[in-house]
């Protein structure tokens, strides 16, 4: 995705895991762990993600209203 849209696509992800219930299997739950770890490592006190399977360029700062999706 394009920076731009890098938020866009963790919003989808997150809103898509959020609404299933407990008892749904969840397809994307692994993308929708790995979108909060980006989410999370921006917030005050966060540690950057820095990984080799990550993309090259660093995440744009993302918009704080995506931090209680993730928590959800």
């Amino acid at each position: 995705a394009e920076p731009g849209e890098k938020a866009d696509v963790l919003r989808e992800v997150l809103s898509a895991i959020a609404e299933t219930g407990p008892e749904d299997y969840a397809e994307c739950g692994e993308e929708a762990v790995a979108a909060a770890a980006l989410i999370a490592a921006q917030c005050p006190g966060g540690e950057p993600v820095t990984t080799a399977y990550g993309p090259k360029d660093p995440l744009p700062p993302l918009p704080a209203d995506l931090r209680p999706l993730a928590v959800r």
